[in-house]
């Protein structure tokens, strides 16, 4: 099956300057086409992203699940949104057809800017960008790049599903095969080609590809210790 290509937004950050005082330079493209160039955050908005990323980045240091309080994943899109997109969402939104799936690009060295959680961007009167079907975020290590084109066909079926269940290390222990059943009997029946990866390692994740192992679709299970010892699954 041929596929369509979606209309791509890319927005490519790039730093400028020497630390402490390094500042963000970005740009909007539709499709390739330039929307708005040549945009600097100042120096405080600049610190104030960092100290965003920081502050998301370290919700998932900890050994138990990570936590916000309620309001702030909007109020945290919104900053991203004002920051980067709210001069030119309108320019956006009349290029693009009207019920059309989309790509939004996040392109960038920084690796601050990538770890952000772009899908929690909270446009004025919607929702979450990352709950909204029509769009589909992608992020690449560089801001000069851009989202190759597919051009080719897409497999056929089956559905080719892998399956990994990762936990970290402490006295409670994830029961694997009880995870792996539960995936398994949810595409019982299905036009699926099920395997998973029996170790949880990303080296076992690089073996099963070399083997020429490909898959569609890729599902990662993460775990987080909560306080009492046992497993939150996200």
């Amino acid at each position: 099956m041929t596929t369509v290509q979606q209309p791509t937004i890319t927005l490519s950050i790039k730093e400028l300057g020497t630390p402490p005082n390094t500042t963000y330079l970005f740009h909007i493209f539709l499709d390739g086409r330039a929307l708005l160039t040549n945009q600097s955050l100042s120096l405080p908005d600049s610190q104030k992203l960092r100290e965003i990323s920081r502050s998301f980045s370290s919700l998932f240091e900890q050994a138990c699940r990570p936590k916000m309080e309620a309001g702030a994943e909007a109020a945290l899109g919104a900053q991203l949104f004002a920051l980067f997109l709210a001069s030119s969402w309108e320019k956006i939104r009349s290029a693009v057809p009207s019920g059309s799936s989309r790509f939004l690009v996040i392109s960038s060295d920084a690796s601050e800017i990538l770890n952000l959680s772009w899908e929690l961007l909270h446009p004025p009167g919607s929702d979450f960008l990352g709950l909204d079907p029509l769009f589909a975020i992608r992020r690449l290590p560089g801001s000069e790049k851009k989202l190759a084109p597919f051009a080719g066909d897409l497999r056929p079926r089956p559905l080719r599903l892998l399956f990994m269940a990762c936990a970290p290390k402490g006295p409670a222990v994830l029961d694997y095969e009880r995870e792996e059943e539960a995936l398994f009997r949810a595409v019982s029946g299905q036009d699926v080609a099920f395997d998973s990866c029996d170790l949880g390692t990303f080296q076992e994740l690089v073996w099963l590809f070399f083997r020429g192992k490909l898959f569609i679709y890729l599902r990662l299970f993460q775990h987080w210790m909560s306080e009492n010892g046992s497993f939150d699954r996200k």
